[in-house]
C-alpha cells in the first residue's frame, strides 16, 4: 500500500480534533444550528468541514508524508 496517511489512531485524533475546530469556525461565523429542523445534519457537515480544512492545513505544512531511508 502506498498511503500517506499517519495511521487509523491519528486520522481519528485529527478528525476529532478538526470537528471541534469546525464547530468553534461556525459558532465564529455566526451559524446555527438550533434553528433549523434538521440540526444533525447542519452538525455533521460542520464537523466534516472542519476535518477537511484541518487536513488540508497540516498536510500543507508536511505532516502527511512519510519519508523513506531507502528510496
Amino acid at each position: 500500500m502506498t498511503g500517506h496517511g499517519k495511521g487509523i489512531v491519528a486520522d481519528i485524533v485529527v478528525g476529532v480534533i478538526g470537528a471541534i475546530a469546525g464547530g468553534f469556525l461556525a459558532r465564529y461565523l455566526g451559524v446555527t444550528t438550533a434553528a433549523t429542523s434538521h440540526s444533525i445534519i447542519v452538525e455533521i457537515v460542520i464537523a466534516f468541514a472542519g476535518a477537511v480544512i484541518l487536513l488540508a492545513i497540516l498536510r500543507l505544512a508536511g505532516f502527511g508524508r512519510r519519508r523513506s531511508f531507502f528510496r
